[in-house]
């Protein structure tokens, strides 16, 4: 994804990873039990001064299955 901003001209910052959410379950399975355990990785990669057109190539990209890409727009100045 990085490389697609990129190649479009985007000025980005980052990733930044946040928190790994994990989420344990325990399954009793006759006289043992299991631990099973998914982790949730999540990233923030700020686009600054996105065009029209670099959003529409964000949107449209395939991504592999159990990966989303939410898009959130932020007025805020970004610290360089």
């Amino acid at each position: 994804m990085t490389q697609t901003l990129l190649h479009c001209g985007a000025k980005i910052v980052g990733p930044f990873p946040l928190p790994t959410r994990v989420e344990r379950d325990n399954v009793l399975s006759g006289l043992s039990t299991r631990e099973y355990a998914v982790y949730t990785h999540k990233r923030i990669l700020p686009i600054i001064d996105p065009q029209a057109m670099i959003i529409q190539n964000v949107s449209a990209l395939d991504v592999p299955p159990g990966v989303d890409i939410k898009e959130k727009e932020q007025k805020r100045p970004v610290d360089l």
